[in-house]
Formats: structure tokens, C-alpha cells, sequence
């Protein structure tokens, strides 16, 4: 006969085995899927309602089925967090925040069940027609296909990344300088070649300047002084002829147009 606590040991040493093999790489999607779906679906709420409910009166069937509940509404409550971090809802992120709350979760339950009396937590026998088992195998399918579906990256078809190109007045004591920047919202690394020039004439010019998704360029440059009308010019390398984004402004006014 098993230790009363063996499902919980079990638990803590699964959730490790989850936890090093899926975010070291080791294994390949499908196998981490394997491995990923069963830990979401039972482990945390496992350890909670053992937690909660240390000498609950439960059948195991009943306990399996609240484990199960649990382990979704511990998933729904971590996206909710989680999407109020940097982290945002990741695979990784996921796992990290469910293997906390499985491990402490156990910790609280192992420590807990210590001080119940064995026979107050003597589990009654298994048993499950062969109809609920069906239900419940077809059930639990589902929901292993709907997160597979969820923690797996859909190709971005139609989808185009974006680039931002500024020219403002840098400082109101000195309007004869200006300040130009690029902000890259590519779906890769980018080479621009940006061109700026003052009444027509070119006063500069950067040939080759990479962004990666989400980085900013920035510089300060100086425009002769009198009146006039500053371009900004931007083009993409693998495109020199045509002018991917473009800026006027007016340095004495101060106020750009396009």
C-alpha cells in the first residue's frame, strides 16, 4: 500500500520533471505536450484541494473530477495575472506560474495531511461506469486539444509590421535643432536608409541603420538657421527607389506637417 502522501510526492517530482525538461528544450513540442497537458490539467488543483481540504470526505472519482476544476480555475485566475505582466501569456510563463502554485500548494497539503488521523483520510475504493469513463476520456480530450490549440504559435498570415519615423523641434531655446527618430514594429531585423535635407539640399544621411522588432533610433541634428523646409526621408535597404516613410516640418514654426 502506497504512503498516504505518495499522490503529492508524486506531484513535486513530476512538477520538476515538467518544469527543467520543458524550458531547458530538451525535448521536442510534441513530447513536451505529452508531458505539459496532464501536469495543467491535474497537478495544481491536486494540490490545492488537498490543501483546502485536507480530510475532505471525497471519493477518489470526486477528487480526480474537483482536481480537474480546480486545475482550470487556477489556469484561468494565473492568464488573468499574468496578462498584467511583462511575461505576458507565454508557454513558459504559464508553466512557471502553475509549478508555484503546485509546488506551494503541496508543501501546505503535505504538512497539513501530517496532522490528520489515517483513518480520517482513508480514501473509499475507485470505482466508474463504463459510460462516465467514456464521457470523461472524451472530455479530457477536448480540453487537451483546446490547450494545445492555445499554447501553440499560429502562423501570422497577412500580418505586416509597421515603422514609425519622427521629426520634431528638440528644444524650444534652440529651434534650429531638430530631433529624428525610427521606431521599428517589423516582424524581423530591418535596414533603413534614412535621408534628411533642408530646403532640398541634403545635409544628412545615415546609409544603413538596423532596427530589431520593437527597438528605437534616435538623433539630434542641426538645420542652417533662416527660414526653410526640413524632409525626412525613409527608405528601406531592400528597397532603395521607393520612400517607405516620409516627414516635413518647418523649424521656426515648430509644428510638423506631411
Amino acid at each position: 500500500m502506497l504512503n498516504r502522501q505518495s499522490d503529492l510526492h508524486l506531484g513535486v517530482v513530476f512538477t520538476l520533471i515538467v518544469v527543467v525538461l520543458t524550458l531547458s528544450g530538451f525535448l521536442p513540442p510534441v513530447l513536451q505536450a505529452i508531458l505539459v497537458i496532464p501536469f495543467f490539467l491535474f497537478v495544481p488543483g491536486n494540490a490545492l484541494i488537498w490543501a483546502i481540504f485536507p480530510a475532505a470526505n471525497l471519493r477518489r472519482m470526486e477528487r480526480f473530477l474537483f482536481a480537474i476544476g480546480s486545475s482550470l480555475g487556477v489556469m484561468i485566475l494565473s492568464g488573468l495575472v499574468l496578462n498584467l505582466t511583462p511575461w505576458g501569456l507565454q508557454t513558459n510563463s504559464w508553466l512557471v506560474i502553475l509549478s508555484v502554485v503546485a509546488l506551494v500548494a503541496s508543501a501546505i497539503a503535505i504538512w497539513r495531511r501530517r496532522k490528520i488521523p489515517v483513518e480520517a483520510s482513508t480514501p473509499e475504493q475507485f470505482y466508474m461506469p463504463g459510460r462516465q469513463v467514456s464521457l470523461l476520456s472524451l472530455a479530457t480530450m477536448v480540453v487537451g486539444f483546446a490547450l494545445i490549440l492555445a499554447f501553440t504559435p499560429q502562423l501570422s498570415h497577412k500580418i505586416q509590421g509597421y515603422t514609425s519615423l519622427w521629426v520634431l523641434p528638440e528644444s524650444e531655446m534652440q529651434p534650429g535643432t531638430l530631433l529624428v527618430g525610427i521606431h521599428s514594429q517589423e516582424l524581423e531585423t530591418t535596414h533603413y536608409h534614412l535621408v534628411i535635407t533642408f530646403n532640398g539640399q541634403s545635409i544628412q544621411e545615415w546609409l544603413d541603420i538596423s532596427l530589431p522588432p520593437g527597438a528605437t533610433w534616435q538623433r539630434s541634428i542641426s538645420v542652417p538657421g533662416g527660414p526653410g523646409f526640413a524632409e525626412a526621408k525613409l527608405y528601406r535597404v531592400d528597397h532603395p527607389g521607393v520612400i517607405y516613410r516620409y516627414v516635413s516640418i518647418t523649424p521656426n514654426k515648430g509644428a510638423p506637417s506631411s
